[in-house]
């Protein structure tokens, strides 16, 4: 009886702490500017977004220093994720994940500033 309650108490244990890790991202934490840099294809990309409370966002991107492109659409919390919507077209989505302290898509990481 007592192998079955430590079994028992260490699943809990287990769940509590799964559950804890997939808490991902408030939308009052996600609210803000976000920005980070990475390379791709010997380029370099800095990328900014804002994420404004009324649920639209606005996106800038840099490539090798010059100014590359602009987007913007309507952004949720969905699953703890960050999900953009290009446009406010549902279809067209970027799924960020939120690890750490940071957003992240494709393993390029943007921080809160």
């Amino acid at each position: 009886m007592n192998k079955i309650k430590s079994i028992v108490a260490v699943a809990l244990v287990c769940v509590i702490c799964l559950s804890l890790c997939a808490c991902g991202i408030k939308e009052e934490d996600a609210v803000g500017t976000w920005s980070g840099t990475y390379v791709y294809n010997g380029n370099t990309f800095a990328v900014a977004f804002v994420l404004s409370a009324d649920g639209d966002y606005a996106k800038a991107t840099y490539k090798n220093g010059s100014f590359s492109s602009t987007e913007d659409g309507t952004w949720e919390v969905k699953g703890g994720k960050v999900v953009l919507h290009e446009d406010g077209n549902m279809g067209i989505s970027t799924v960020y994940k939120y690890k750490g302290g940071a957003l992240v898509n494709n393993d390029h990481e943007f921080t809160k500033q």
